[in-house]
């Protein structure tokens, strides 16, 4: 098989990966600054439109995932996409508070789709003992994507009007639709090499193993939790970090904005270094562990030493974390997803962090009504580092039970079928 192929598909799925995150981002900075100019109560609009964005794609994983494990990859993609270009331009034309919040949730629905079957996808883009390079190149484009997206969202947005950027969303739409149909690489039914009629029949009756899908690998859902869990305190900060940096570190907008920089270059760095990991279990699990108990004593040395110097540090470090974090576990559950049920399980993977996004925002809230700005950073690190530490006593006992590798228990089809 051709590496040119092979590199060309990828390069094509980080084309879909940072033009999908540019367009969302875009487009939900430009309603965000709608909603804040126009509607009477601003902070509930705003968190109604974010909640708009993740909860209805979250509580619908099982019909995103049976659909990626169901139909051929390459359709699935394309239609998502059309479908999606559609709702753009029914949210530039839409005109009540209502029905932007019913198409932000539809679109977020169609969105979830794509990218579940393009995560699922992953493993066949892959040369063996590759995964995590090309999860990190992943990674790397939906840094650039979000980068993009936030920066031109809100300055076309001033400039043109909503309308303008929502536009542009479905223009980029149209442009992935075409990007996916163009991915040669493709997964049909559960299974990447389906050939001819019978084959196809035969991919499409029900497996046992797909039927076993909650029965998945303990590392699979430890890891998981450990994830979700840590997420969720560490998203907590994002509500107050405006109020930490400058009410508590005592900066102005400027220095709010170069402490956010910090973060972001911080993920941007880890990017290259966690592409350089094994795709090899112990490897993968020492990294999340490491990452999650990073990102926990980030908080908690900001909130004991608040100063400028120390805060930039610390969000360096911190961003670095949490891109190794995401690279690590989400080559973890590729290595340790059934193909079969790889669509299923990347919907819960992605429907987990949607959840945690969501309740970081209610416990943010909370938690700055109680502990103040800088208890709430103390909170985000010391559970962050209880959930590592607990989690990762037990990752270590199932690594000592473990009798092989996760590609030997599950193993990532070596044939691709490419057309």
């Amino acid at each position: 098989m051709s590496v040119l192929p092979e590199r060309r598909d990828q390069l094509l799925a980080a084309f879909v990966t940072a033009g999908s995150v540019f367009g969302d981002t875009a487009a939900q900075s430009a309603l965000v600054l709608e909603f804040h100019d126009t509607a009477s109560q601003p902070s509930w609009a705003i968190t109604a439109l974010l909640m708009a964005a993740a909860v209805p794609a979250a509580i619908v994983f099982p019909f995103v995932g049976a659909v990626a494990d169901r139909f051929d990859s390459r359709h699935l993609m394309t239609v998502s996409a059309a479908a999606s270009a559609s709702c753009c331009l029914g949210l530039a034309a839409a005109d009540s508070f209502w029905g932007v919040l019913l198409l932000v949730a539809l679109l977020s629905v169609l969105a979830s789709v794509g990218t579940t079957t393009l995560n699922a996808l992953m493993p066949a883009l892959a040369r063996p003992g590759r995964l995590a390079s090309v999860m990190a190149v992943q990674r790397g484009a939906a840094l650039m994507g979000a980068t993009a997206g936030l920066s031109l969202g809100g300055v076309l947005s001033g400039a043109f009007g909503t309308d303008v950027v929502l536009l542009l969303d479905s223009a980029s739409f149209a442009l992935l639709g075409a990007g996916c149909a163009a991915i040669r690489t493709r997964r049909r039914a559960g299974t990447l090499a389906c050939k001819g009629p019978r084959a196809a029949r035969a991919s499409r009756r029900p497996d046992a193993s797909a039927k076993r899908f909650w029965s998945a690998h303990p590392l699979l859902l430890t890891a998981t939790v450990s994830s979700g869990a840590v997420s969720l305190f560490a998203t907590t900060t994002n509500v107050v970090q405006v109020f930490f940096v400058k009410d508590v570190v005592g900066t102005d907008d400027a220095g709010y904005g170069l402490v956010s920089a910090c973060w972001m270059a911080g993920m941007v760095v880890a990017v290259p270094l966690a592409g350089r990991v094994p795709d090899r279990l112990r490897p993968l699990v020492a990294m999340t562990i490491a990452c999650e108990s990073a990102t926990g004593l980030v908080f908690l040395v900001c909130s004991a030493w608040p100063t400028v110097p120390v805060t930039a540090a610390c969000y360096v470090a911190g961003g670095l974390a949490s891109s190794g974090v995401i690279i690590a576990r989400g080559t973890l559950v590729q290595l340790l997803s059934r193909e079969e049920s790889r669509g299923r399980v990347q919907a819960a993977a992605g429907a987990a962090r949607r959840f945690a996004g969501a309740a970081a925002l209610a416990l943010g809230a909370v938690s700055l009504e109680i502990f103040g700005a800088r208890g709430t950073f103390a909170f985000a690190g010391l559970g962050s580092v209880v959930i590592s530490a607990v989690c990762g006593l037990r990752l270590a006992v199932v690594l000592q039970r473990a009798s092989a590798e996760p590609a030997a228990a599950h193993p990532i089809p070596a044939r691709r079928e490419r057309l």
